[in-house]
């Protein structure tokens, strides 16, 4: 399977397209965290009209497709905390597993090499460290598969991890100035 088929499956979805704006909108500070009007795929819309009825699954916020690869953006609005940190690493890895199982196939990322990105993207307003994006992805989501994550996460996730290619965290500004980049 290819990129491009990846996206033909993805066009089903086209009604689940919003605007970047609409996306990373914080409904408890009722603020915007990016006002872009740049569409990607809502995937939170996307899961939740999968389980209409159950228990959803924690998600990433939007997928947008660039170039040669598929990045996984979560938008952060608020002070990143441990709690937090902990809800990152199960959005992306219950996220990536529901995407390989239900929407792709079920061995998808063993049996593609597609390029996965994953973008944390923060409120530099209420996360002061210049460089907190990218110590919650060095302290937590590449260090995932350590046994001192385990007790967070149902050890089926923990092999979702060796599928994001790269990961990286950008401030909501550094994110809109270089959004051509990544939508």
């Amino acid at each position: 399977m290819t990129l491009e088929d990846v996206k033909d499956i993805f066009r089903q979805f086209d009604k689940f397209k919003k605007s970047i704006a609409q996306i990373s909108y914080d409904e408890a500070n009722k603020e915007t965290l990016c006002s872009l009007s740049n569409e990607i795929y809502c995937y939170d819309d996307i899961i939740g009209s999968r389980f209409v009825g159950h228990d959803t699954i924690k998600s990433f916020d939007g997928i947008p497709f660039k170039d040669d690869w598929i990045h996984f953006i979560e938008f952060k609005n608020g002070k990143i905390g441990s709690k937090r940190k902990q809800d990152i690493r199960l959005k992306v890895a219950e996220g990536l597993h529901y995407l390989e199982r239900v929407l792709l196939n079920s061995e998808f990322f063993f049996a593609n090499h597609i390029k996965t990105k994953f973008i944390l993207v923060y409120s530099e307003e209420k996360n002061q460290q210049e460089s907190v994006g990218q110590k919650i992805l060095n302290e937590g989501l590449l260090a995932f598969s350590t046994l001192k994550y385990n007790k967070f996460i149902d050890d089926k996730y923990d092999v979702k991890w060796k599928y994001v290619d790269k990961a990286i965290s950008l401030s909501e500004k550094r994110f809109v100035e270089e959004k051509d980049q990544y939508i």
